[in-house]
């Protein structure tokens, strides 16, 4: 397996978070991602600090039935969970 340097610190940093932010929030029309977005640098840097520090929990997903075209369950991962999941991605494209 390759290994690189100091991804973790690259998957973490502010810069890589906030870009990863604007991929996630991307089309949400959800009144989470709207106040996440009111407060994006704090949300930010207290997601950063909890990474860093190894905090970090990913949040329950949001469950709910659609019905177009056919009747589905849909679960979606909290606002804060899909930065992280940008986040990761990014690094893994960049690498």
């Amino acid at each position: 397996m390759r290994r690189h340097g100091d991804l973790f610190e690259q998957i973490v940093s502010f810069g890589n978070l906030e870009r990863a932010a604007g991929m996630a929030l991307r089309g949400g029309k959800r009144i989470n991602a709207a106040r996440f977005y009111f407060h994006l640098e704090t949300e930010l840097i207290r997601l950063e600090d909890e990474l860093r520090s190894g905090m970090y929990q990913p949040r329950p997903y949001r469950v709910f039935e659609i019905f177009e075209p056919k009747r589905r369950i849909i679960s979606a991962a909290d606002i804060r969970d899909r930065v992280v999941h940008h986040a990761i991605c990014r690094m893994s494209v960049i690498t």
